[in-house]
């Protein structure tokens, strides 16, 4: 039987440098203006903006399965859904030495 937490970690160990560059920069937006919508992605259909940066739908699905962001849907925005950096993505991070 396969480990959940260490199929996790797997994932955490196995994110890209763009991936690991997008969360520093949520966790540092986020830092700098607490609740700031900068600080998350935004994601519309296959359509992903951090701010005014796109990002790729890949780099979302990487970042859910490292259980570093935390989706938020929003229903009265027509299913927009919104990802915030967690306290699992600062660990990935200090991890990482970001």
């Amino acid at each position: 039987m396969v480990d959940p937490l260490r199929a996790i970690r797997a994932f955490q160990d196995a994110l890209s440098r763009r991936q690991v560059e997008v969360l520093a920069l949520m966790r540092d937006r986020e830092d700098a203006d607490p609740g700031c919508d900068e600080a998350e992605m935004v994601r519309e259909g296959r359509v992903v903006y951090l701010g005014d940066e796109r990002v790729s739908v890949g780099t979302v699905y990487a970042l859910l399965r490292a259980c570093a962001v935390s989706l938020e849907t929003d229903s009265r925005m027509g299913g927009v859904e919104r990802y915030r950096i967690n306290g699992t993505g600062r660990e990935i991070l200090a991890r990482k030495g970001t």
